[in-house]
């Protein structure tokens, strides 16, 4: 009986060895969003350039001036935000191979064109035809005639400029 007891234990102890491990395995990434949710008011983008980390509140990116640019799709959208590049100068970016881009959700997409970058159309938008953007999708995104429509990252959160 004490062997059966035994082989019992051995085999509980095994899961759990293994569904720490596994649980382990999970990253050490922590939720984007613990606690309350972020209002679109507090929202802030973290940009990294040269080792150093700037925080841009989307209320500074709201004062600044603002652009709208006309995509043409299925149909032709209007995006109102502010130029990427007047953003980028708040961290003193003037130059930049890879801009990277990250959105609250983990999802990246990175801008490998300088033109693209520093191009006039090339946004931060905070609207779309006049309107804020949902919660979903915003409350600032990515957009540019000069980039592919996987760059335009929504919920943006973090840029990295190398």
């Amino acid at each position: 009986m004490n062997k059966k007891l035994s082989l019992w234990v051995l085999l509980l102890v095994s899961l759990l060895a293994v569904s720490l491990v596994l649980g382990g395995c999970q990253g050490d990434k922590e939720p984007q969003n613990e606690g309350e949710p972020v209002t679109a008011s507090e929202w802030e983008i973290k940009i990294i350039f040269n080792s150093e980390e700037v925080v841009v509140p989307i209320e500074d990116i709201r004062g600044m001036i603002q652009t709208t640019i006309e995509v043409e799709r299925d149909e032709t959208t209007a995006y109102t935000g502010v130029i990427l590049k007047d953003v980028l100068a708040l961290a003193g970016v003037t130059e930049a191979a890879v801009v990277t881009l990250e959105a609250d959700d983990g999802y990246s997409a990175s801008l490998e064109d300088a033109t693209a970058i520093f191009s006039d159309q090339t946004i931060l938008a905070l609207q779309i035809d006049g309107e804020d953007w949902d919660s979903d999708s915003g409350p600032i995104r990515l957009v540019s005639t000069e980039a592919s429509g996987k760059s335009w990252v929504g919920q943006l959160k973090l840029i990295t400029v190398e």
